[in-house]
């Protein structure tokens, strides 16, 4: 489930292939990430991948366990953004199998708000775990935040 002033901006975006202005990829000090999303349901996947992608971001995606742990080791990202239920597993098992592979920055988005939930996220190794629906403010602001600690290791 998507926050719908995000929706709404994706909609009218496409339709008249309008670009998001106002966006990071405007800024001349802006690193474009390599970011993983794995999400089972398909409009929330293309609404997030068009998102990211609008705002400058190199996206790769899968919308099953088994397919993110095929193709995450090869797609060498910086980020993963991954739902925690899906069809053939979780999200805290992709990063718990992924292991060494896995990216330095992990995001879960979740229809889970308890603190139990919050927890596992963290034991798992994600960074911050976001409730939906997703706010674009709330995953531009945590994509911030991974630039910048990537581009202070470099």
């Amino acid at each position: 489930m998507l926050h719908s002033g995000l929706l709404d901006k994706l909609v009218r975006a496409e339709r008249f292939r309008e670009p998001i202005t106002g966006m990071a990829a405007d800024r001349l000090d802006f690193f474009p990430l390599r970011i993983f999303v794995v999400e089972d349901d398909n409009d929330s996947l293309a609404a997030i991948q068009i998102y990211l992608e609008q705002l400058g971001h190199i996206v790769f995606s899968a919308a099953s366990k088994a397919e993110a742990l095929k193709k995450i080791p090869r797609a060498n990202c910086h980020v993963l953004i991954s739902d925690i239920n899906l069809p053939d597993g979780n999200g805290w098992e992709i990063l718990e199998e992924l292991e060494n592979l896995r990216p330095n920055y992990a995001i879960a988005i979740s229809g889970y708000a308890t603190n139990a939930a919050r927890q596992r996220s963290a034991q798992s190794g994600f960074r911050h775990h976001i409730v939906k629906p997703v706010s674009p403010d709330s995953l531009n602001t945590l994509l911030k935040e991974a630039t910048a600690e990537l581009t202070e290791k470099e």
